[in-house]
């Protein structure tokens, strides 16, 4: 109405952007719930680690998926310190924002026009 330049068509545009999101975040999910499938079916498997050519694939993937979910871990425990930091120095900014509102020009009495 007043000012609103959004158009009754740009729903209709993002559809296919989060419907490509989704699918890539379902298939995510889905690669995770089969990858911790893999390790409970073979996390107590006996073979022979010396045969062949000398390692065992299902321990090489498990010694990967572990080695993956470790970094993540840190990685998100870094991200939310971040975010957490950020929303905190937002809230404080926020909080302080009134007692720094009361400072304009015409309240300092400074006369831009020389």
């Amino acid at each position: 109405m007043y000012g609103c330049a959004v158009s009754a068509n740009s729903g209709h545009r993002r559809l296919p952007v989060r419907l490509a999101a989704l699918i890539v975040c379902s298939l995510f999910a889905l690669a995770l719930v089969l990858s911790a499938a893999f390790i409970l079916a073979h996390a107590n498997h006996e073979h022979d680690h010396d045969g062949g050519d000398g390692g065992c694939a299902a321990c090489a993937q498990i010694t990967a998926f572990v080695d993956t979910l470790s970094r993540a871990g840190a990685a998100m425990l870094v991200v939310a310190a971040v975010t957490g930091g950020l929303f905190g120095t937002a809230a404080l900014l926020k909080s302080a924002a009134p007692r720094f509102a009361d400072f304009t020009l015409i309240s300092l009495k400074i006369r831009l026009n020389i």
